[in-house]
């Protein structure tokens, strides 16, 4: 059988859905860690909270961190659609969480699950690109996802803000929902399909690394209300 033409961009007719999908999950997990800062004070007061503000954004990371990691691991161990839809499912319903919670403890139960989405979906679509992609491709999709993190940088907190102050600040954990529903019609046909090489070596490298990444976390609880408590003025 004849070779195939190499692609040409990740934009191409063959990879534009995989290229689409996997930017918008970096895109969607990153704006949760970044733009809920401008809400915080809203969902603290609302929530009675503002003695533990600093929990809104450590009740995100500590499980990012562990998750990123035990994600990474379980990617060399088996086909990586197995490891992202359980992320994304954990995201959404973080969202749902979040953005329904009655008071601060559920609010951190919606948060951490959102956290550990994130994390499952970084180390996810970061190893699919190693095997998704051609090599000759593989820069510039890592380029593009780079972008992911510094448009939610640039926008997110101002999106966040709008929509508190328009609607509520519930909204902005809801809205993104409906992202979720597109993200996985969109990496599901080349994502049930990619197999990584596995290579044990690697697997008990990243095996070492979960307890790091658990010392790792739980240092940042020496630090729980290290972020200041804005104060209108």
């Amino acid at each position: 059988m004849p070779d195939q033409p190499p692609h040409t961009s990740i934009w191409d007719a063959s990879n534009i859905a995989l290229t689409t999908g996997s930017i918008l999950a970096v895109t969607l997990a990153a704006f949760q860690g970044l733009a809920v800062a401008t809400i915080a004070p809203a969902m603290t007061r609302d929530l009675d909270g503002e003695h533990i503000y600093g929990w809104v954004f450590n009740a995100f990371l500590i499980p990012q961190i562990i998750a990123t990691v035990v994600a990474g691991r379980e990617v060399d161990r088996r086909p990586p659609w197995q490891v992202f839809y359980p992320a994304m499912a954990l995201f959404a319903i973080g969202l749902l969480v979040s953005g329904f919670a009655g008071s601060m403890e559920m609010l951190f139960v919606g948060r951490a699950l959102t956290g550990l989405g994130a994390g499952g979906t970084f180390s996810t679509v970061y190893a699919v690109v190693g095997g998704a992609y051609e090599d000759s491709l593989r820069p510039s999709m890592l380029a593009a996802m780079s972008s992911a993190w510094i448009v939610p940088s640039l926008i997110g907190p101002f999106v966040s803000g709008f929509v508190a102050d328009t609607f509520h600040w519930r909204y902005v954990f809801l809205m993104l929902l409906p992202m979720v529903l597109v993200i996985v019609p969109l990496t599901w046909p080349s994502y049930r399909k990619v197999r990584l090489d596995f290579d044990p070596s690697a697997s008990r490298e990243s095996a070492r690394r979960v307890p790091a990444a658990i010392v790792l976390a739980l240092g940042t609880l020496l630090f729980p209300d290290a972020l200041p408590i804005p104060r209108p003025h």
